[in-house]
Protein backbone atom coordinates (compact mmCIF):
# COMPACT_ATOMS: atom_id res chain seq x y z
CA UNK A 1 0.00 0.00 0.00
CA UNK A 2 2.98 2.64 0.46
CA UNK A 3 4.31 1.60 -2.38
CA UNK A 4 0.85 2.55 -4.26
CA UNK A 5 0.81 5.90 -2.59
CA UNK A 6 4.28 6.37 -3.09
CA UNK A 7 3.78 6.37 -7.11
CA UNK A 8 0.23 8.12 -6.96
CA UNK A 9 2.53 10.71 -5.46
CA UNK A 10 5.21 11.21 -8.17
CA UNK A 11 2.29 10.98 -10.53
CA UNK A 12 0.54 13.70 -9.22
CA UNK A 13 3.88 15.74 -8.94
CA UNK A 14 3.78 19.38 -11.18
CA UNK A 15 6.98 19.80 -12.46
CA UNK A 16 8.29 23.71 -12.24
CA UNK A 17 8.47 26.07 -15.21
CA UNK A 18 11.70 26.34 -16.89
CA UNK A 19 10.95 29.60 -16.50
CA UNK A 20 10.90 29.89 -12.51
CA UNK A 21 14.56 31.16 -11.68
CA UNK A 22 15.61 32.17 -15.24
CA UNK A 23 14.76 34.77 -17.01
CA UNK A 24 11.87 34.27 -20.07
CA UNK A 25 12.67 35.51 -23.50
CA UNK A 26 9.69 38.22 -24.40
CA UNK A 27 8.54 41.64 -23.10
CA UNK A 28 4.99 40.04 -23.80
CA UNK A 29 3.33 36.76 -23.35
CA UNK A 30 2.34 37.27 -27.08
CA UNK A 31 5.60 37.22 -27.88
CA UNK A 32 6.14 34.84 -25.39
CA UNK A 33 3.61 32.31 -27.13
CA UNK A 34 5.10 33.08 -30.60
CA UNK A 35 8.61 32.06 -29.51
CA UNK A 36 7.33 28.61 -27.81
CA UNK A 37 5.75 27.47 -30.95
CA UNK A 38 8.91 28.59 -33.71
CA UNK A 39 11.36 27.05 -31.05
CA UNK A 40 11.81 23.66 -31.38
CA UNK A 41 11.99 23.15 -27.84
CA UNK A 42 9.91 25.48 -25.76
CA UNK A 43 10.81 24.01 -22.39
CA UNK A 44 14.48 25.03 -22.83
CA UNK A 45 15.40 27.38 -20.65
CA UNK A 46 17.05 30.90 -21.23
CA UNK A 47 19.71 29.84 -18.94
CA UNK A 48 20.44 33.90 -17.67
CA UNK A 49 19.15 34.00 -14.07
CA UNK A 50 16.95 36.30 -12.69
CA UNK A 51 18.94 39.02 -11.10
CA UNK A 52 16.15 39.68 -8.27
CA UNK A 53 16.33 36.27 -7.06
CA UNK A 54 19.78 35.08 -7.48
CA UNK A 55 21.74 37.49 -6.93
CA UNK A 56 21.20 40.63 -4.36
CA UNK A 57 22.75 43.16 -4.01
CA UNK A 58 22.52 43.37 -7.67
CA UNK A 59 26.04 44.13 -9.33
CA UNK A 60 26.50 48.13 -9.67
CA UNK A 61 23.28 48.68 -7.18
CA UNK A 62 25.23 49.62 -4.18
CA UNK A 63 26.15 53.64 -3.36
CA UNK A 64 29.13 53.48 -1.56
CA UNK A 65 32.52 53.94 -3.55
CA UNK A 66 34.91 51.01 -3.50
CA UNK A 67 38.21 51.39 -1.11
CA UNK A 68 41.24 50.85 -2.76
CA UNK A 69 43.73 48.87 -0.72
CA UNK A 70 46.84 50.49 0.36
CA UNK A 71 49.60 48.48 -1.74
CA UNK A 72 52.78 49.50 -4.23
CA UNK A 73 50.74 48.22 -7.06
CA UNK A 74 47.89 50.79 -6.71
CA UNK A 75 49.95 53.45 -6.03
CA UNK A 76 47.91 54.79 -2.22
CA UNK A 77 51.65 55.03 -0.51
CA UNK A 78 52.75 58.49 0.62
CA UNK A 79 56.25 58.49 -0.94
CA UNK A 80 54.19 57.18 -4.54
CA UNK A 81 51.55 59.11 -6.43
CA UNK A 82 48.32 57.66 -7.35
CA UNK A 83 49.68 56.38 -10.42
CA UNK A 84 49.40 52.97 -11.98
CA UNK A 85 52.51 54.49 -14.29
CA UNK A 86 54.43 54.43 -11.21
CA UNK A 87 53.85 50.12 -10.70
CA UNK A 88 56.69 49.95 -13.19
CA UNK A 89 56.83 46.45 -14.37
CA UNK A 90 60.63 45.67 -13.93
CA UNK A 91 59.75 45.62 -10.05
CA UNK A 92 57.25 42.79 -10.73
CA UNK A 93 58.61 40.77 -13.36
CA UNK A 94 59.75 38.02 -11.42
CA UNK A 95 60.46 35.56 -14.74
CA UNK A 96 63.10 37.75 -15.37
CA UNK A 97 64.87 37.84 -12.00
CA UNK A 98 67.89 35.63 -11.91
CA UNK A 99 70.17 35.24 -9.36
CA UNK A 100 72.65 37.55 -8.89
CA UNK A 101 76.51 36.36 -9.35
CA UNK A 102 78.07 34.97 -6.31
CA UNK A 103 82.07 36.05 -6.36
CA UNK A 104 84.03 34.21 -3.74
CA UNK A 105 86.98 36.58 -2.69
CA UNK A 106 90.59 35.39 -1.37
CA UNK A 107 89.26 36.64 1.84
CA UNK A 108 86.86 34.84 2.05
CA UNK A 109 88.99 31.40 1.41
CA UNK A 110 91.12 32.56 4.20
CA UNK A 111 88.34 32.89 6.34
CA UNK A 112 86.75 29.19 5.49
CA UNK A 113 90.74 27.69 6.22
CA UNK A 114 90.40 29.61 9.28
CA UNK A 115 86.84 27.74 10.46
CA UNK A 116 85.84 26.55 13.62
CA UNK A 117 85.91 22.25 14.69
CA UNK A 118 81.88 20.65 14.86
CA UNK A 119 80.54 18.41 17.62
CA UNK A 120 80.53 16.02 14.28
CA UNK A 121 83.75 16.75 12.70
CA UNK A 122 82.56 19.47 9.92
CA UNK A 123 84.09 23.18 10.21
CA UNK A 124 82.11 26.25 9.60
CA UNK A 125 83.22 29.51 9.61
CA UNK A 126 82.78 31.04 12.87
CA UNK A 127 79.85 33.74 14.18
CA UNK A 128 80.64 37.36 14.01
CA UNK A 129 81.73 38.64 16.63
CA UNK A 130 82.95 35.26 18.26
CA UNK A 131 86.40 34.02 18.53
CA UNK A 132 88.58 31.87 16.78
CA UNK A 133 90.03 28.36 18.07
CA UNK A 134 92.01 26.90 15.21
CA UNK A 135 95.90 25.88 15.15
CA UNK A 136 96.49 27.72 12.46
CA UNK A 137 98.30 31.10 12.98
CA UNK A 138 96.29 33.80 12.10
CA UNK A 139 97.37 36.86 9.66
CA UNK A 140 97.65 40.46 10.80
CA UNK A 141 95.95 41.43 7.41
CA UNK A 142 93.06 39.16 6.42
CA UNK A 143 92.43 40.93 3.24
CA UNK A 144 96.20 41.44 2.35
CA UNK A 145 97.17 39.75 -0.74
CA UNK A 146 99.61 37.32 0.54
CA UNK A 147 96.90 36.20 3.76
CA UNK A 148 95.63 33.42 1.94
CA UNK A 149 98.95 32.14 0.72
CA UNK A 150 100.71 32.06 4.69
CA UNK A 151 97.47 30.16 5.72
CA UNK A 152 97.55 27.85 2.50
CA UNK A 153 100.78 26.72 3.50
CA UNK A 154 100.39 26.22 7.03
CA UNK A 155 97.11 24.00 6.20
CA UNK A 156 99.37 22.16 3.49
CA UNK A 157 102.07 21.56 5.43
CA UNK A 158 99.67 20.21 8.93
CA UNK A 159 98.94 16.56 7.75
CA UNK A 160 95.59 16.93 10.12
CA UNK A 161 94.24 19.70 7.94
CA UNK A 162 94.29 18.29 4.53
CA UNK A 163 90.44 17.08 3.95
CA UNK A 164 89.62 13.36 3.54
CA UNK A 165 86.48 11.67 4.06
CA UNK A 166 87.28 11.77 7.84
CA UNK A 167 88.03 15.48 7.13
CA UNK A 168 85.35 17.36 6.28
CA UNK A 169 85.57 20.68 4.37
CA UNK A 170 83.78 23.76 6.41
CA UNK A 171 80.38 24.52 5.85
CA UNK A 172 78.40 27.92 6.13
CA UNK A 173 78.04 29.76 8.68
CA UNK A 174 75.05 29.68 10.29
CA UNK A 175 73.80 30.99 13.98
CA UNK A 176 71.33 28.21 14.28
CA UNK A 177 71.67 25.07 16.27
CA UNK A 178 73.29 22.29 13.96
CA UNK A 179 71.10 18.83 14.93
CA UNK A 180 73.80 16.26 14.91
CA UNK A 181 71.51 12.49 14.10
CA UNK A 182 72.98 9.61 15.86
CA UNK A 183 72.32 6.18 16.35
CA UNK A 184 71.24 5.20 20.10
CA UNK A 185 72.32 2.32 21.66
CA UNK A 186 69.67 0.45 22.48
CA UNK A 187 67.28 1.74 19.58
CA UNK A 188 64.75 -0.63 18.42
CA UNK A 189 64.65 -2.42 15.44
CA UNK A 190 62.57 -0.59 13.05
CA UNK A 191 61.52 -0.87 9.32
CA UNK A 192 62.41 2.00 6.61
CA UNK A 193 58.99 2.40 5.84
CA UNK A 194 57.04 1.28 9.10
CA UNK A 195 55.37 4.43 11.19
CA UNK A 196 56.75 5.86 14.43
CA UNK A 197 53.98 5.35 17.54
CA UNK A 198 52.89 8.81 18.41
CA UNK A 199 53.43 7.82 22.30
CA UNK A 200 56.30 5.86 24.35
CA UNK A 201 55.35 1.82 23.94
CA UNK A 202 56.96 -1.05 25.03
CA UNK A 203 58.08 -2.99 22.09
CA UNK A 204 58.48 -7.22 21.88
CA UNK A 205 60.82 -8.51 19.15
CA UNK A 206 60.38 -12.13 18.41
CA UNK A 207 62.97 -14.61 16.71
CA UNK A 208 61.39 -17.94 15.39
CA UNK A 209 62.55 -20.98 13.54
CA UNK A 210 59.37 -22.28 11.40
CA UNK A 211 59.36 -25.65 9.51
CA UNK A 212 56.25 -26.26 7.79
CA UNK A 213 55.28 -28.48 4.71
CA UNK A 214 52.26 -27.29 2.95
CA UNK A 215 52.00 -29.67 0.19
CA UNK A 216 49.59 -31.51 1.24
CA UNK A 217 47.22 -28.91 0.77
CA UNK A 218 47.89 -27.61 -2.54
CA UNK A 219 45.55 -29.61 -5.18
CA UNK A 220 43.62 -28.62 -8.38
CA UNK A 221 41.35 -26.43 -6.62
CA UNK A 222 44.02 -24.11 -4.86
CA UNK A 223 44.95 -21.25 -5.54
CA UNK A 224 47.22 -20.05 -3.53
CA UNK A 225 47.59 -20.49 0.36
CA UNK A 226 47.67 -17.87 3.01
CA UNK A 227 50.23 -18.06 6.16
CA UNK A 228 50.29 -16.04 9.24
CA UNK A 229 52.00 -16.21 12.75
CA UNK A 230 49.90 -14.69 15.55
CA UNK A 231 51.06 -13.67 18.85
CA UNK A 232 48.03 -14.63 21.81
CA UNK A 233 48.80 -13.38 25.35
CA UNK A 234 46.37 -12.35 28.08
CA UNK A 235 46.11 -8.96 29.32
CA UNK A 236 43.92 -8.35 32.10
CA UNK A 237 43.59 -4.64 31.23
CA UNK A 238 41.93 -6.11 28.01
CA UNK A 239 38.13 -5.61 28.14
CA UNK A 240 36.22 -8.83 29.57
CA UNK A 241 33.23 -10.28 26.91
CA UNK A 242 30.72 -10.57 29.68
CA UNK A 243 31.33 -8.10 33.08
CA UNK A 244 30.57 -10.87 35.58
CA UNK A 245 33.02 -13.15 33.86
CA UNK A 246 36.61 -13.41 36.19
CA UNK A 247 38.70 -14.51 32.83
CA UNK A 248 41.02 -12.18 31.53
CA UNK A 249 40.83 -10.68 27.51
CA UNK A 250 42.78 -12.44 25.15
CA UNK A 251 44.74 -10.53 22.71
CA UNK A 252 45.49 -12.30 18.81
CA UNK A 253 48.23 -10.03 16.86
CA UNK A 254 49.85 -11.07 13.88
CA UNK A 255 53.14 -10.15 13.62
CA UNK A 256 54.29 -11.92 10.14
CA UNK A 257 52.61 -13.41 7.36
CA UNK A 258 52.95 -15.05 3.84
CA UNK A 259 51.62 -15.77 0.68
CA UNK A 260 52.89 -19.40 -0.80
CA UNK A 261 51.03 -19.33 -4.76
CA UNK A 262 52.85 -22.60 -5.65
CA UNK A 263 53.25 -26.28 -4.72
CA UNK A 264 57.18 -26.29 -5.06
CA UNK A 265 57.08 -23.08 -2.76
CA UNK A 266 54.88 -25.50 -0.02
CA UNK A 267 57.91 -26.76 1.60
CA UNK A 268 58.98 -24.24 4.17
CA UNK A 269 62.12 -23.71 6.59
CA UNK A 270 62.66 -20.34 8.47
CA UNK A 271 65.24 -19.48 10.40
CA UNK A 272 65.82 -16.52 13.02
CA UNK A 273 62.68 -15.18 11.56
CA UNK A 274 61.20 -11.60 12.92
CA UNK A 275 58.39 -10.33 13.38
CA UNK A 276 57.09 -8.02 10.46
CA UNK A 277 54.67 -6.39 12.30
CA UNK A 278 54.45 -4.53 15.63
CA UNK A 279 53.79 -6.34 18.45
CA UNK A 280 52.73 -3.48 21.00
CA UNK A 281 49.78 -3.36 23.61
CA UNK A 282 46.97 -0.63 22.99
CA UNK A 283 47.65 -0.29 27.16
CA UNK A 284 51.41 0.94 25.79
CA UNK A 285 52.87 -1.43 28.36
CA UNK A 286 53.62 -5.69 28.58
CA UNK A 287 53.99 -5.03 32.54
CA UNK A 288 50.75 -7.26 33.43
CA UNK A 289 51.76 -9.79 30.82
CA UNK A 290 53.44 -13.34 32.34
CA UNK A 291 53.47 -15.26 29.18
CA UNK A 292 52.76 -15.17 25.41
CA UNK A 293 52.23 -18.09 22.75
CA UNK A 294 52.43 -18.48 18.98
CA UNK A 295 50.36 -20.24 16.77
CA UNK A 296 50.63 -20.58 12.79
CA UNK A 297 47.56 -20.18 10.78
CA UNK A 298 46.39 -21.09 7.28
CA UNK A 299 43.47 -20.11 4.87
CA UNK A 300 43.46 -22.15 1.40
CA UNK A 301 41.86 -19.87 -1.01
CA UNK A 302 40.15 -22.13 -3.73
CA UNK A 303 39.23 -21.47 -7.52
CA UNK A 304 35.53 -22.65 -6.63
CA UNK A 305 34.25 -22.48 -3.41
CA UNK A 306 34.77 -21.69 0.32
CA UNK A 307 37.43 -20.64 1.86
CA UNK A 308 39.19 -23.20 4.31
CA UNK A 309 41.04 -22.49 7.52
CA UNK A 310 42.70 -24.34 9.87
CA UNK A 311 45.81 -24.02 12.67
CA UNK A 312 48.73 -26.23 12.24
CA UNK A 313 51.02 -25.79 15.75
CA UNK A 314 51.29 -23.49 18.81
CA UNK A 315 54.27 -23.21 20.49
CA UNK A 316 54.49 -23.11 24.55
CA UNK A 317 54.15 -20.14 26.70
CA UNK A 318 57.12 -18.11 26.71
CA UNK A 319 57.56 -16.32 30.34
CA UNK A 320 57.88 -12.80 29.40
CA UNK A 321 61.31 -11.50 31.64
CA UNK A 322 60.87 -7.46 31.75
CA UNK A 323 64.24 -6.61 30.09
CA UNK A 324 65.84 -5.98 26.97
CA UNK A 325 66.32 -9.38 25.84
CA UNK A 326 65.27 -13.06 26.35
CA UNK A 327 67.48 -14.90 24.75
CA UNK A 328 67.92 -18.57 26.02
CA UNK A 329 64.32 -19.66 25.42
CA UNK A 330 63.18 -21.78 22.86
CA UNK A 331 59.57 -22.35 21.55
CA UNK A 332 58.37 -26.08 21.78
CA UNK A 333 55.38 -26.68 19.53
CA UNK A 334 52.73 -28.36 20.84
CA UNK A 335 49.33 -29.51 19.95
CA UNK A 336 46.49 -27.08 19.75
Amino acid sequence: MSAFRATRTLLNKLPESSDLYHYAEGRTPFWRKVRSLLSINPEISSGLPLPLLNRYPQPASRPEKPATVPSKASGTYTHLTKDIAQNLYHNRDFRRKYPQTDVITQQYLTELLLAMPNEDGTKSLPVPGSEQTTSLTVPSDLASPTAFTQVLEQVQMAPENKYSASNLPPSFPSTKTHHVMKLQKDAIPHGKHDYFPVRMQQFIETKLDLDLDLTPLFNWNTKQVFLSLTASYSSPRRVRIAPWSNAQGQNDIVIWDKIVRNKKDGSIHLRNLRNKYGLRDYSKSFDNVTSIDYRVEWNVMPYVGIMQRGVTERSEPFMLVHEKSSEGQKPKLLSY
